[in-house]
């Protein structure tokens, strides 16, 4: 069991050191999209909060959890792609934004939605 979890890391080591500067932002971007999914996951479980509704906080979870599986993937997929430095900043860096404000905005609403039902002024 350790071998596995081993090359796993040393293979994550080698994606990040030899990816370029946008790599490793979309990486951390992704990384980042992740903890937000979980921490929604978190404060669902732990709070009790609506699994109902356009509107609950699993959007938030389920789009911070999906856009940063997705994000990382396609940053992995793209290092094994033939494509000029220009081609990869611009489409790493578009899909990286794309993403982030995706699921800025969808989170935004969300919490919006759920500081009106507790009475907060927005």
């Amino acid at each position: 069991m350790v071998l596995p979890l081993r090359s796993v890391a040393s293979a994550l080591v080698s994606f990040w050191t030899r990816g370029q500067r946008t790599e490793r932002a979309a990486y951390i971007v992704g990384a980042l999209l992740l903890v937000s999914g979980l921490i929604h996951l978190a404060i669902l479980l732990i709070g009790g909060g609506s699994w109902q509704g356009p509107l609950s906080l699993r959007k938030p979870m389920t789009f911070g959890l999906s856009f940063g599986l997705t994000l990382i993937t396609i940053v992995w997929v793209a290092s094994f792609l033939r494509l000029s430095d220009r081609a990869r900043v611009m489409l790493l860096g578009a899909f990286t934004v794309a993403c982030a404000l995706e699921t800025a905005l969808v989170t935004l609403q969300a919490w919006r939605t759920v500081s009106l039902q507790h009475g907060h002024d927005v």
